[in-house]
């Protein structure tokens, strides 16, 4: 039997709001990490005002680990895993003298992984630019921000499944030098300085239209229908 093309279309948005009824808001998954005995971010002074980054392996083989999951189910915390890659800082430019802030471009690609036990996350990182503030009694503290890219993982983790599953994965670390502190100019200076480092990876889902915007079409698309046994009845 044919029906008129409003029947189908009416149909057809019900079927579509019905099945969004049920899906959960998605929510983003954040892994909370800092460096692990032996590790650090380490600046390594370059011509021209530039400094390499790089980071150096922990007493358990890995660079970090994770202290704490938000938004998933935990199944992760504790995991450890690694930085690898050689990245370029600088030049830097400076924003305000009082209090000394400083920003800089970060360029390279690494690698970033997690290593479940079993099967290893990895994804490529791109660390985008380096910050620094320096207060008047010297204590500097820095951070890198970045992207991951190209995701992968192969294993069963819950919470490595949720972060793969995201469609865009940031990063970002924090540090900072006992006193008196280095800004990030200090550190395209010649020599090696290394301290300890903590931030956060985070995967951002693909949105959903939340419980209003579902039902508001889930109500829209039963009063089409509600209108097919009149236009029948009318012929």
């Amino acid at each position: 039997m044919n029906y008129p093309s409003y029947v189908t279309r009416s149909a057809a948005l019900v079927a579509a709001v019905s099945s969004l009824a049920f899906l959960q808001d998605a929510k983003a998954i954040q892994f909370d990490i800092s460096s692990v005995p032996g590790s650090g971010i380490r600046f390594t002074g370059l011509p021209a005002g530039h400094a390499e980054i790089t980071f150096d392996l922990g007493f358990s083989g890995h660079m970090f680990q994770i202290d704490n999951v938000v938004g998933g189910t935990g199944s992760a915390t504790g995991y450890e895993g690694n930085i690898t890659g050689i990245f370029d800082m600088g030049p830097v430019t400076t924003v305000t003298l009082v209090p000394l802030v400083e920003t800089a471009p970060v360029a390279g690609t690494g690698t970033f992984s997690i290593f479940d036990g079993v099967d290893t996350l990895t994804a490529t990182v791109a660390w985008v630019e380096a910050t620094s503030l320096k207060t008047i009694i010297s204590i500097a503290t820095l951070g890198v921000t970045g992207n991951l890219t190209s995701v992968s993982y192969s294993g069963s983790d819950p919470d490595l499944l949720a972060f793969v599953a995201g469609i865009d994965e940031t990063a970002v670390l924090s540090f900072t030098f006992p006193p008196p502190g280095k800004s990030l100019a200090e550190l395209t200076a010649p020599g090696s300085r290394a301290t300890t480092y903590s931030g956060n990876v985070v995967s951002t889902p693909v949105n959903v239209p939340d419980s209003g915007a579902t039902l508001i079409l889930l109500g829209a698309g039963l009063c089409g229908l509600s209108l097919i046994p009149r236009r029948f009845a009318a012929k």
